[in-house]
């Protein structure tokens, strides 16, 4: 067994004075993945704002048309099938409305806690 701790091995000269990192490699570790991950949560917040806002962009375009009830004399004239596929129509995009709102509490009440497995409640680094 070569012991080679007090002589010379082939390439130390370019170690210069090296030692191995200990925990300081593990806490930058986990310091880049929270780096990470807050980026992620940036992004994905950058993402769901610009579709917002094209969507209020597509719905003020529409809004040129005023809304008005229809009379009475208009609803006698649509046909019972129309007038089915416009309360279909209604009833999809109240569903999605509620399906919108509901996601959009669930995402509010899940980003008000920390998440990141790396970090206490109180936002500090755990340590192991």
């Amino acid at each position: 067994m070569d012991k080679s701790g007090g002589g010379y091995f082939r390439g130390e000269e370019g170690m210069r004075g090296w030692r191995p990192r200990r925990e300081s490699l593990i806490v930058e570790h986990r310091e880049q993945l929270l780096r990470l991950d807050m980026i992620e949560e940036t992004e994905k917040t950058r993402h769901r704002l610009q579709v917002q806002e094209k969507i209020m962009e597509g719905t003020k375009a529409n809004t040129d048309i005023p809304l008005r009830m229809p009379t009475d004399q208009e609803l006698s004239k649509l046909s019972d099938e129309h007038k089915a596929l416009l309360a279909q129509k209604c009833v999809t995009l109240l569903a999605r409305r509620k399906a919108v709102q509901q996601q959009q509490t669930t995402n509010n009440d899940s980003s008000s806690r920390t998440s990141s497995p790396y970090t206490t409640p109180t936002g500090t680094l755990k340590r192991d």
